[in-house]
């Protein structure tokens, strides 16, 4: 279950809500696939206004040859950026993708984590060296979408997408590394403000933690492999109740659901 975007107009818009305005930290998380090597400015999960204000929590790029990159950047009179090196994303092949901010101005940077679906997550290596913010500038008039940005210009994402989350925290290692394994952010909803499954089979694609739901232009169905869904919605009390471990969590409810779709 996931939704193919054209690089042309494909998007899913979500608009904005205050739980989503100006995180103060954040996880932000993605399954990705290309289906060509991306070699400019392509745009996956951010919240940007038309003069170019807000987060772009996942975005990829490329160049030169230095090709499947993902960046992240939240504005400000300094920005805080945060650059992979190349080929974090590959060719027909689903990868997980996380970005955190601790939201300290002046000192948090930017962490990018990834790996193929059901592997093993790690931090990236890093082009240069990541920036932290200062001045950072508000986002809360900005819409939140999936596939572009504001402006909408030619950084249209190609290829597919599902399971985009959003937390106001930086998740746990032990969270990550599950997210890694492809667990779906809906076994993690301790400071979840924003999870669409990008189903392709729902208009408008449904926010589950929120209040605005997807507007979509274009697009298109697609199954993507199996991921991991708790068997209950009773799966968030059982995580609460713990102080928000997951291997305890899954150890008292180990009865889930996975996601149809071939590999």
């Amino acid at each position: 279950m996931a939704r193919t975007f054209d690089g042309v107009d494909d998007q899913v818009a979500f608009g904005s809500e205050a739980a989503i305005d100006d995180l103060a930290a954040f996880t932000a998380c993605a399954l990705v696939r290309i289906t060509g090597n991306v070699t400019d400015e392509r745009q996956i999960l951010n919240k940007m206004t038309s003069s170019f204000n807000g987060a772009m929590y996942i975005s990829a790029t490329g160049g030169g040859g230095n090709n499947n990159k993902i960046f992240s950047l939240i504005s400000g009179s300094s920005s805080a950026y945060s650059e992979t090196t190349v080929d974090i994303l590959a060719v027909n092949t689903w990868k997980v993708i996380v970005t955190t901010w601790g939201g300290g101005a002046g000192s948090d940077l930017i962490h990018i984590y990834s790996c193929t679906l059901g592997g093993t997550i790690a931090e990236a290596s890093y082009t240069g060296s990541p920036s932290w913010v200062t001045g950072r500038v508000t986002d809360a008039a900005a819409t939140l979408r999936i596939g572009t940005r504001d402006p909408l210009d030619a950084s249209f994402f190609a290829g597919a997408l599902a399971e985009c989350a959003l937390w106001n925290r930086v998740l746990s290692a032990g969270e990550l590394a599950a997210l890694g394994r492809g667990f779906a952010p809906a076994f993690f909803p301790n400071g979840r403000v924003f999870y669409s499954k990008v189903d392709g089979r729902s208009s408008p694609e449904l926010n589950y933690a929120g209040t605005t739901h997807g507007t979509l232009t274009g697009t298109t169905y697609l199954e993507h492999p199996p991921i991991i869904y708790p068997s209950r919605s009773t799966i968030g009390r059982h995580i609460a109740s713990v102080g928000g471990s997951f291997q305890a969590a899954w150890a008292r409810n180990a009865n889930t659901v996975l996601g149809v779709g071939a590999r």
